[in-house]
């Protein structure tokens, strides 16, 4: 099954780099800068999938996890970052983040 995977992270390369490892393994990706562009594509694309960078200008992934949960508590949803804390691990996976 192709899923859509909405990738939300603001450095290029890494948004680049999953978007082409995720098109490999046969899925489709729809890409943002932001968290608030994210949530814009999100409303639209309607994605099976959200991975969304932690730290963020604007919204930050917690901000973005919470607005997905709202919209679709479904819909599965990773946090990745180089900044992580266990704190921060945590409050995601309460959120419903993948742990």
């Amino acid at each position: 099954m192709k899923a859509t995977v909405l990738i939300i992270d603001d450095n290029e390369s890494v948004r680049t780099g999953l978007a082409q490892v995720i098109e490999k393994m046969g899925h489709h990706t729809v890409v943002a800068a932001n968290g608030k562009l994210g949530l814009d594509l999100f409303s639209v694309h309607a994605p099976d999938f959200v991975i969304s960078d932690l730290k963020m200008e604007g919204l930050d992934g917690i901000g973005v996890l919470t607005e997905v949960r709202k919209r679709d508590p479904d819909c599965p949803a990773m946090i990745v970052t180089a900044f992580g804390t266990v704190e921060t691990a945590v409050e995601a996976m309460k959120l419903g983040a993948f742990d």
